[in-house]
């Protein structure tokens, strides 16, 4: 299975990653911070727009790399990013 990991830079996110690979799990990784560590840990990963429910491009973004990728589960692990994600939940 293949799992699209948001803000996957985040303190807990290498810990988090290490435990989703050792299941069997792909991951592909996102963050607003394109020198985060998580483009080293994770399989593949995307740099993003801030995902604050104010920014109009994370969406089209994380649809982009969704459509891409196929993930088959959306992880998001940055609370401001679920504003803008809930609206999108059926997509």
């Amino acid at each position: 299975m293949k799992v699209l990991l948001t803000a996957a830079g985040f303190l807990g996110g290498f810990d988090l990653v290490l435990s989703l690979k050792k299941n069997g799990f792909e991951v592909i990784g996102t963050d607003v911070n394109g020198n985060s560590a998580a483009k080293f840990y994770c399989d593949r990963f995307y740099q993003t727009p801030s995902g604050e429910i104010s920014n109009q491009y994370f969406i089209p973004e994380i649809k982009k790399i969704k459509e891409k990728e196929k993930p088959d589960i959306l992880l998001p692990a940055s609370s401001s990013e679920l504003n803008s994600l809930i609206f999108y939940k059926k997509e």
